[in-house]
């Protein structure tokens, strides 16, 4: 009898705490939330936890995104029913995406499961203040539902503060896995120089900016050619390049899966996003993995990771003017690329590799396993106790 006992104390300590993961498909979506998701998913994480995915977006017309969405609300449901979680943690966008994973939050609460969000966008307060009286009350009562939240950036952080006082809020930075991404043919020497931006094809990601600053900058320097690489209206810009003689200076417009990220990347040497908003762009942290001199601008989270004539130039959201001398100042000045790549390569493998996302994100979940069930966000417990949280467990994930 204290035989079978033993075994099975050594069988319970041997089970992986179980997260269920709510978020967008890690293939079939392009964008920074399903990078991060892959990476997780792919990461040593898994030997501490039992990662179950619930993708509650795919790529497709809007009727399939709402069959997926809700078919992934019915699963999420019936698993939190049939067995122990220990964490429900979900990633969050901005505008719908926030509304769409707050029936996930609120049912995860009523089922009284701990849960983790993970805010990823950067323009809450300009969204949550667009709400109606009874569309802020919500947000709030989801926001502040979870044991923690976690931002993307300082600056965000500051703003859920102001928001909603009390909330425990902590940041954990954007990361990306640098040798895998530089694992690859070497950007070859050629006559041309590459320009690439990576972001939604949007205004608030600054791409009509840009397209305004390329006939000063192939004027100037002809041997420029400009990828244009992510989702949005690609035939309206293939339009508009046409008809302003750009499209001899465009090498490619449109999404690029995750798989050929890293091929395009090192075939550019010049990275450009002048975003009006942001978190913290996961693309402009890939190209300083592989070496590329940044010009941004200075929103959201990305005066964290680019100072300004350091590694990066950072100018005002819509000075075109700005962007095309400092777009031009790099295609002038090898050295200067040079210098600039260096320095960003240091300081993604100093700051923001998975290795260091994963060993935090880690001590986050355990933080929210050890506390209270029924309390909501402000887990109460002290920052130098989060290395203290035992390793548990061994291998993989499931994915719905």
């Amino acid at each position: 009898m204290r035989s079978s006992k033993s075994n099975l104390s050594l069988h319970c300590m041997s089970v992986k705490p179980t997260v269920v993961m709510v978020g967008p498909h890690p293939h079939q979506v392009i964008g920074g939330i399903s990078a991060m998701i892959n990476l997780i998913l792919d990461s040593e994480l898994s030997r501490r936890f039992d990662i179950e995915h619930f993708s509650t977006v795919v790529a497709g017309p809007k009727r399939r995104k709402a069959r997926v969405a809700l078919s992934a609300l019915l699963q999420f449901v019936r698993r939190l029913l049939a067995r122990p979680v220990s964490v429900v943690y979900v990633h969050v966008g901005g505008d719908v995406s926030l509304y769409r994973k707050s029936v996930f939050i609120l049912v995860a609460r009523l089922l009284g499961k701990r849960v983790l969000v993970h805010y990823h966008a950067g323009h809450f307060e300009s969204y949550y203040h667009s709400r109606s009286r009874l569309g802020r009350w919500y947000l709030r009562r989801v926001l502040q539902s979870s044991q923690r939240l976690l931002v993307v950036s300082h600056c965000l952080r500051e703003t859920m503060l102001r928001i909603l006082p009390g909330v425990h809020v902590r940041v954990l930075h954007n990361a990306v896995h640098q040798a895998a991404l530089v694992n690859g043919e070497a950007r070859a020497d050629t006559d041309r120089l590459r320009i690439l931006f990576m972001g939604d094809l949007s205004a608030s990601k600054g791409v009509h900016d840009l397209l305004a600053a390329m006939p000063r900058i192939v004027a100037r320097a002809p041997q420029v050619r400009f990828l244009l690489c992510g989702k949005g209206d690609v035939r309206s810009i293939r339009r508009y390049c046409q008809q302003r003689g750009l499209r001899p200076f465009i090498e490619y417009i449109g999404p690029v899966p995750l798989s050929e990220r890293g091929k395009i990347l090192r075939r550019a040497q010049v990275f450009v996003l002048p975003s009006y908003e942001e978190g913290l762009p996961v693309s402009l942290l890939e190209a300083m993995a592989v070496g590329l001199p940044v010009v941004s601008t200075p929103v959201g989270g990305i005066p964290e990771a680019i100072i300004d004539g350091v590694n990066g130039f950072l100018i005002p959201p819509g000075d075109v003017e700005s962007l095309t001398e400092r777009l031009l100042a790099l295609v002038a000045d090898p050295a200067l690329r040079y210098r600039m790549a260096r320095a960003n390569r240091e300081r993604i493998a100093r700051e923001f590799d998975v290795s260091q996302f994963i060993a935090q994100l880690a001590d986050h979940l355990e933080v929210v396993m050890d506390s209270p069930r029924h309390s909501g966000s402000g887990v109460q417990r002290e920052e130098a106790s989060l290395s203290a949280s035992p390793s548990r467990g061994m291998d993989t994930h499931r994915a719905y």
